[in-house]
C-alpha cells in the first residue's frame, strides 16, 4: 500500500524583495528604512518559527476526481505544504498589542515563506514522477480547478491531519493558516511537467507574486448579467474567469473599489437579486453574516459563471464636491484685494464685442470640477462636478499607475475622456453656449491624472528615477486629447513641478500669488497624496507625501467618500457618539472629517492612548458610531483599530512632512505668515481638532486658512490672464524639490508624529 511522502527539515530562502512587495514597501517609501531595520530585527525568530513540511501522495484511484481529469491510466498525485502556525501566532499577538510593523512584516515573511515552499514542493513532485516515470499535466487548487471539498480529500490522503494536526474549518479552509493543497494530473507523456501554479485561472489577481498572462476568451465564454443602479437597469456582458468587479470596469460602470480590487476595503458591495453568485471565502472577513445571507457580495472578490442580476449597493453620484476656489489673493503689501470673478486689468487678451467663452478644469484623483467662463467679462458662469469614474480603479494614485502598468491604460483614459467631456457638454448645454463659441480650456491635475489623460506610460512614474513623460506647459487640440470632435478649441495643459508635484500645486501657488509675496507661506493640499509647498517669490520648496486616501474615507473599515448620510461630524456624549451626517441622511459610513473628528473624540475620552491603541473593550469589533436598523441591509457602523492605525499613519505622513519642510527651509514656524489648506478635505475639516490629534503643528493653528479649490482658482486666472504663465514658470524654476524619502529629517518626524501623546499633552 502506497504511504505519503513527508519532507521535513527543508531549508526555505526569504527574499527580501518579496516580503517587501507583498507589504507595498519599495525603496522610495517615506518608511523604507524604517521597514529594513524591522525586517532585520525580526528575520532570524521568523525563520526560527518557520516550519516546511511538505506531504505528497501518489494514487490511481479515480474515484474523487472526473476520470475525464485523468490522462490514460497515469494517476494522481495529492500535495500538502506549511509552515506552521508559529509566525501567524507571532503576527496575531504584534497587532493586539499594537505592534503594526512587526505584524505587518512577519505575515509577509510568512507569504514569502509558502511562496518558496511551493517552489520546492515543485522539485519534489518532479523528481518523484521521473522515478514512476510519468509527467504532470495540470495542477489544480481550490476553488478554481477543483472544488473546496477537495480540500478534505487532500487532507485524508496525505494523512496531513494525523500527521501535522491539520485540520478544516466550517468553511473548507485549513485550520494551519499558512497551508496550501493541490492535486496534480498524470500523464504518461514524461516531457510534460505543469507542476506550477496556475496564474491565469486564480482569483487572486491582485496577489503580489502574480505571473501576467490572460486566458483567451471565446463568444462561448461570455454571458449577460443585468445591472441595477439607483431603480435603472442595463445589460452588460461578462466574460467567464473574470472579477465581477473588472467586467463592471470593462463596461464602464463605476463602482467605489478604493484598494484597486485587493479585497481589502470592503467598499464594492453588490447585491445579487436575481441568480447566484459563488461566495469566496476572504468575503467573510468584511462581510457580515446578515449581509451574506442577503445576498450581498463583493465584486472584487467573485467570479459570475451564468446570467444573474446584480443591485449596486452605493454610488458616489452625490458626492459632496467644494467647487469654491480663493476668493481674493494678497499681494506682497497685504494691502490690495484682487479677485478673479471681477474684471482686471488684462494687457494680453483682446476685448472683443463678441463673448469668449472657455473651460477651467481640475483633475483631482477623486473629484473633477469644470467651469464655464465668459472670458471678456470675467465671469464663471457654471460649475459641474463629479467624481473621478477612475476611482474604481483604486483610491489613489500608486493604485491607478499599477493599473495602467498592467494593461488598463487605455481603459483609464477612456473614463476621465468621458467623465470630463460630458461634463463640458452638459454646462454648454445649460448654458446655451453653442460648441464653436469655446476658444479654449485650461487643464490643472496631479502629474498622474494628466498623463492618464494623455495616454502617456506610466512605467516611470512608479519607478526611480520617477521621471515623468512630459509636465511642461502643452498646447494640444481638442481631438488630440479627447479623440472627440465635439468641440473645436485649443487645450493647455499647465506645467507642472515633477512627478509628485503637479500642475495643480503650481496652479493654487499662482492663484495664491506666491509669486509677488515677500513673507513665507505654507500651502498643503491634502488629497490622497499630501502635495505641499512652502516660501515666496524668492524661494521656494515643495514635496509630496503619501497620506494615502484616509482623509477621503478610503482604507477605513466603514469609510465612504462625502456622499448623503456619510457621517461627516461627532462630538463624544457620555457613553455614545453624537454624529451629524451631510444632507442629514441616515448614516451610511464615515467620511474623511468624520474620522479625523471620532479619532480627536477617542482620544479626548481616554478611549484611545498616545500609541494609538484602542481599549480593550473595543479591540476586537471597534467602537460603535451608529447602529443599523432592521429596515437596513447596512451594518453597524464602527471605528476600528485599524482605522485608528490608517489615520496615523496619514497624520503621520503629513505632519512629517511640513515638519521636514520647514526645517530644511531653515525658518521658524512664527516667520510663516499663512497656512492656506486646500481640497475639500481642508475646506470641511475642524482645524482645531486636527491640530489636537497632531496633524498640523499647534503654532500654526491660527494661520490656517482653508482656500478651497486653489487648482481650479489657479486654472481660471490663466483663461483670465495668460501673462500668470510666466508666473508659473517662474515659480518652477526657482523651486527645489524635497525627496522625503531621502530625508534622516522626516524618517525622524515621522515615527515621532504617530503619536498622539503631543496631542493628549496639550490639553
Amino acid at each position: 500500500m502506497n504511504e505519503p511522502i513527508i519532507l521535513r527539515n527543508l531549508k526555505v530562502e526569504i527574499n527580501r524583495e518579496n516580503v517587501f512587495r507583498f507589504i507595498d514597501c519599495f525603496p522610495d517609501s517615506p518608511v523604507y528604512q524604517e521597514v529594513e531595520e524591522e525586517y532585520e530585527r525580526i528575520i532570524d525568530q521568523m525563520l526560527a518559527f518557520c516550519k516546511p513540511v511538505t506531504i505528497l501522495f501518489f494514487d490511481t484511484d479515480k474515484d474523487t476526481v472526473s476520470t475525464s481529469l485523468l490522462a490514460e491510466d497515469a494517476g494522481l498525485c495529492y500535495g500538502i505544504y506549511t509552515i506552521g502556525n508559529e509566525i501567524s501566532e507571532y503576527s496575531t499577538r504584534c497587532f493586539q498589542e499594537g505592534e503594526y510593523l512587526a505584524g505587518l512584516l512577519s505575515d509577509a515573511i510568512a507569504n514569502e515563506a509558502l511562496f518558496q515552499l511551493d517552489r520546492m514542493s515543485q522539485d519534489k513532485v518532479k523528481e518523484e514522477c521521473a522515478a514512476r516515470n510519468v509527467g504532470v499535466s495540470k495542477r489544480l487548487e481550490a476553488p478554481e480547478g477543483i472544488p473546496m471539498e477537495m480540500q478534505r480529500v487532500i487532507l485524508e490522503k496525505t494523512k496531513a491531519d494525523k500527521i501535522l494536526g491539520i485540520g478544516l474549518t466550517e468553511g473548507l479552509m485549513y485550520t494551519t493558516v499558512k497551508t496550501n493543497g493541490f492535486l496534480c494530473i498524470l500523464t504518461a507523456d514524461t516531457s510534460v511537467f505543469q507542476t506550477q501554479h496556475d496564474c491565469a485561472s486564480c482569483s487572486s489577481v491582485n496577489c503580489k507574486m502574480r505571473v501576467a498572462g490572460e486566458k483567451k476568451i471565446t463568444e462561448d465564454d461570455t454571458f449577460v448579467i443585468d445591472v441595477e443602479i439607483n431603480g435603472q437597469i442595463s445589460q452588460i456582458t461578462c466574460k467567464k474567469g473574470e472579477t465581477l468587479l473588472n467586467c463592471l470596469q470593462r463596461n464602464g460602470i463605476t463602482i467605489a473599489a478604493y484598494c484597486s480590487g485587493r479585497g481589502t476595503c470592503g467598499k464594492c458591495k453588490v447585491q445579487v437579486t436575481k441568480g447566484t453568485l459563488e461566495s469566496n471565502a476572504q468575503e467573510a472577513l468584511k462581510l457580515s453574516t446578515q449581509e451574506l445571507e442577503r445576498g450581498i457580495h463583493l465584486a472584487c472578490l467573485v467570479y459570475p459563471k451564468e446570467y444573474c442580476c446584480i443591485r449596486i449597493m452605493q454610488t458616489e453620484d452625490d458626492f459632496d464636491i467644494v467647487t469654491t476656489g480663493v476668493e481674493y489673493y494678497t499681494d506682497n503689501n497685504l494691502s490690495n484685494q484682487k479677485k478673479i470673478n471681477e474684471p482686471q486689468k488684462n494687457t494680453d487678451l483682446q476685448q472683443t464685442a463678441d463673448p469668449m467663452y472657455a473651460f477651467a478644469i481640475d483633475i483631482g484623483t477623486t473629484t473633477l470640477a469644470i467651469s464655464l467662463l465668459e472670458v471678456t467679462k470675467k465671469r464663471v458662469l457654471g460649475t459641474y462636478t463629479c467624481v473621478n469614474s477612475q476611482r474604481s480603479f483604486g483610491a489613489d494614485v500608486i493604485s491607478r499607475i499599477v493599473q495602467s502598468n498592467e494593461g488598463k491604460g487605455n481603459d483609464l483614459k477612456k473614463y476621465i475622456q468621458t467623465d470630463l467631456e460630458n461634463g463640458m457638454r452638459s454646462l454648454a448645454k445649460t448654458h446655451e453656449i453653442a460648441p464653436n463659441l469655446i476658444s479654449d480650456i485650461a487643464i490643472a491635475g496631479n502629474t498622474t491624472m494628466q498623463h492618464l489623460l494623455l495616454g502617456y506610460s506610466c512605467k516611470s512614474l512608479g519607478v526611480s528615477p520617477f521621471a515623468p513623460v512630459n509636465i511642461s506647459y502643452t498646447v494640444l487640440t481638442y481631438k488630440e486629447v479627447f479623440e472627440s470632435t465635439y468641440f473645436a478649441c485649443s487645450v493647455h495643459m499647465l506645467p507642472g513641478f515633477s512627478t509628485f508635484v503637479g500642475a495643480d500645486i503650481t496652479a493654487g501657488m499662482t492663484a495664491l500669488y506666491f509669486q509677488e509675496s515677500d513673507d513665507i507661506k505654507l500651502l498643503v493640499d491634502l488629497g490622497t497624496n499630501g502635495e505641499m509647498a512652502l516660501g515666496n517669490k524668492s524661494r521656494l520648496l515643495v514635496t509630496s507625501t503619501a497620506a494615502g486616501p484616509a482623509f477621503e474615507g478610503g482604507n477605513i473599515s466603514c469609510g465612504t467618500g462625502s456622499i448623503p448620510g456619510a457621517i461627516s461630524s461627532v462630538s463624544k456624549q457620555a457613553d455614545r457618539m453624537v454624529y451629524e451626517t451631510i444632507q442629514n441622511k441616515p448614516p451610511i459610513g464615515i467620511c474623511g472629517t468624520g474620522v479625523l473628528e471620532i479619532t480627536a473624540e477617542l482620544i479626548r475620552t481616554g478611549l484611545v492612548d498616545e500609541t494609538g491603541l484602542l481599549e480593550d473593550e473595543y479591540f476586537e469589533k471597534g467602537y460603535l458610531i451608529a447602529a443599523s436598523t432592521d429596515s437596513s441591509l447596512r451594518s453597524d457602523i464602527r471605528f476600528t483599530q485599524k482605522d485608528i492605525r490608517e489615520i496615523q499613519l496619514a497624520k503621520a505622513a503629513v505632519r512629517g512632512g511640513i515638519e521636514t519642510l520647514i526645517t530644511k527651509y531653515g525658518c521658524r514656524m512664527d516667520q510663516i505668515a499663512e497656512v492656506y489648506l486646500a481640497g475639500g478635505f481642508g475646506t470641511k475639516m475642524n482645524i482645531e481638532k486636527a491640530v489636537y490629534i497632531g496633524l498640523f503643528p499647534k503654532e500654526l493653528q491660527n494661520k490656517i486658512k482653508a482656500v478651497g479649490n486653489s487648482s481650479l482658482s489657479g486654472a481660471i486666472l490663466f483663461l483670465y490672464d495668460r501673462t500668470v504663465l510666466d508666473s508659473m514658470k517662474e515659480l518652477i524654476q526657482h523651486a527645489k524639490e524635497m525627496n522625503l524619502a531621502n530625508e534622516p529629517v522626516f524618517q525622524e518626524a515621522y515615527i515621532t508624529s504617530m503619536y498622539f501623546e503631543s496631542a493628549q499633552e496639550s490639553e
